[in-house]
């Protein structure tokens, strides 16, 4: 029930459609079990004293009934589905939001696969569950309750039986539902392990084709839709196992009951009419129990559902998000750090030690190293999409956890190392960059990103709708477009990921030509010692560990992994112009 509580936020707002469909539920449930009483009253008075105005009185109110219950269960599950529908949306939303503003190492400690199961098919399944529970559900144990009580109301004796059988069947299946939701939890585990594997493929297509792995693949995914259809079948089985010994418990007290009432009807203490009306009350009875193992299998489902959908909304967002409501005008900002250490969560191996530097308001910084010495990294906690473990990094002065996390951000544009494009025109995804850009603003960022040429060629101009990832474009557009969009930011702090791997050398001095000549601090992470030429100060990291800093010409004299760099760029080139 505590982790239920979670869950309340979001259906409180639609409180008067969940009551609505639950009131008329009631309203269903009490006709359904009123039944048996008319059929007993149309049986004693009508049918055995051949009375024909008895008959059709209690007929006709049965068929009024009958029509009634029929338009309170449309009603309840016309409000029931718009209940059940609104809440998901409201829950998907909330979700949504939270992993939007969730600190990265608390969004990456789940799998992409099983946060889209999450937001998915987890969510489908609490839908479902408030769904059924105002519309079937509560109804279930309701008409169970109901039907023991009116039977022992009808005859006490004869239906001792059914007082008896009911709270046995009622704690097998509890005990079905404690193991079926450790069950149906492993199984969902799998689901996101092979939810995982698919998609791992689909994007990996082309390399699987072209290694000759496709037939490795498909035996991963057999060996994990095997071990899914295990899992899967253990719960399914213990769930449905109760349902045929349900059955048989209930048929026998029907045989019991049958066999008493033929009994005490022959010694004239019971009337055909009472009997019919307990063996009513035992056939509803068996129906809602078998019911009620669906039910159960259900909340199983639900629950797991609940308890990994909680594990979302518990978690932690970051701070001091709050827009400012307009962007002050700002100064190109120096950019320091003291010491500096960083690990990721959960690693316990620093990926930057000991890291001190200082840029100069304005200058372009490049940073150099081998794969895995902590260019991103530093990149990233300058955006603070982590934050430092040791030491202290400065923006403008001020330590950089202590400004506010949306007008840092404002600040900065950032141009990630895989381009990043989403689903939309080209002028859709520039204005990730600025909101309300006009498109002469648009053109002015595309021109400096040496992309406005090209985007004019296409049919659409800037409205040309770009697919998945932008897939009609080549990896150097792509790069090209990012860039425009974080200029057109006018940022105070320029990031840039090896944003320029993709580019021919023409297309890239220019491009280097207008980021040095733009009235902010620029980082360039790069491989390529052309772009350390023009900077004003070159970062050399090794390891984690900044091991040189200066200008080109300073750390050609100083630093001999540097003139390495150097020599062997200028081999390579040298080997290439004379091929």
């Amino acid at each position: 029930m505590a982790r239920f509580s979670i869950l309340l936020p979001y259906l409180r707002p639609h409180r008067r459609s969940l009551s609505i469909a639950f009131g008329l539920m009631l309203c269903e449930a009490l006709v359904e079990l009123s039944y048996p009483l008319f059929m007993l009253q149309l049986i004693d008075r009508g049918v055995l004293t051949h009375d024909q105005r008895q008959v059709l009185l209690w007929g006709s109110s049965m068929v009024i009934l009958a029509l009634f219950s029929f338009a309170c269960g449309i009603t309840s599950t016309f409000y029931a589905a718009d209940g059940g529908q609104s809440f998901a949306r409201d829950l998907r939303a909330a979700l949504f939001s939270r992993l939007a503003f969730a600190p990265l190492a608390a969004f990456q400690r789940l799998s992409t696969a099983s946060l889209l199961t999450r937001l998915t098919s987890d969510t489908n399944q609490l839908q479902n569950a408030v769904f059924m529970c105002v519309r079937l559900y509560l109804r279930a144990p309701l008409i169970i309750l109901g039907a023991v009580v009116l039977a022992l109301a009808v005859d006490s004796t004869l239906a001792a039986v059914l007082a008896l059988a009911t709270p046995l069947i009622g704690f097998a299946l509890s005990w079905t539902l404690g193991r079926g939701l450790r069950l149906f939890r492993l199984a969902q585990e799998q689901l996101d392990r092979l939810t995982s594997l698919l998609r791992e493929n689909f994007n990996g297509m082309q390399l699987i084709r072209a290694y000759g792995r496709g037939e490795h693949e498909q035996l991963r995914f057999i060996g994990a839709a095997e071990a899914l259809r295990r899992r899967a079948t253990q719960a399914m089985q213990l769930s449905e196992m109760v349902v045929p010994a349900l059955i048989l418990l209930l048929n026998l007290c029907t045989l019991a009951i049958l066999w008493g009432g033929s009994r005490r009807i022959m010694n004239h203490g019971i009337s055909p009419g009472e009997v019919v009306a307990i063996l009513n009350y035992t056939a509803r009875i068996i129906g809602e129990f078998a019911f009620l193992s669906m039910i159960l299998t259900n909340l199983s489902m639900a629950r797991s559902a609940l308890g990994r959908v909680s594990e979302v909304l518990d978690g932690e967002t970051e701070a001091g998000l709050e827009e400012p409501p307009q962007r002050q005008p700002c100064a190109a900002p120096a950019v320091t750090s003291t010491h500096l250490g960083f690990a990721y969560p959960g690693q316990g191996q620093q990926v930057l030690r000991n890291v001190s530097f200082a840029v100069q308001p304005g200058h372009t910084a490049v940073i150099l190293g081998a794969t895995g010495s902590g260019k991103t990294s530093l990149l990233q906690l300058l955006a603070r999409l982590h934050d430092t473990d040791e030491g202290q990094l400065c923006f403008d002065g001020q330590d950089i956890q202590g400004v506010p996390l949306a007008t840092l951000r404002q600040r900065i544009g950032y141009v990630t190392q895989a381009p990043m494009l989403v689903s939309g025109s080209i002028a859709d995804n520039l204005r990730w960059g600025k909101r309300d850009a006009t498109l002469a603003e648009l053109a002015e960022a595309a021109k400096k990103a040496q992309i406005h040429e090209l985007i004019l060629s296409l049919p659409d101009g800037y409205d040309t709708v770009l697919q998945a990832h932008g897939g009609n474009l080549s990896g150097g557009q792509k790069q090209r477009l990012c860039v425009a969009r974080a200029l057109l930011r006018q940022p105070d702090l320029l990031l840039l990921d090896d944003c320029t791997s993709a580019l021919d050398a023409h297309t890239e001095a220019a491009l280097l030509n207008v980021i040095n000549g733009l009235p902010c601090t620029t980082l360039l992470v790069t491989q390529k010692i052309s772009a350390a030429r023009r900077a004003d100060t070159v970062l050399l990291l090794e390891g984690g560990q900044l091991t040189a800093q200066g200008t080109h010409a300073e750390l050609l004299e100083k630093s001999t992994v540097y003139r390495q760099i150097v020599e062997s760029q200028s081999r390579n080139a040298g080997v290439a112009l004379s091929a």
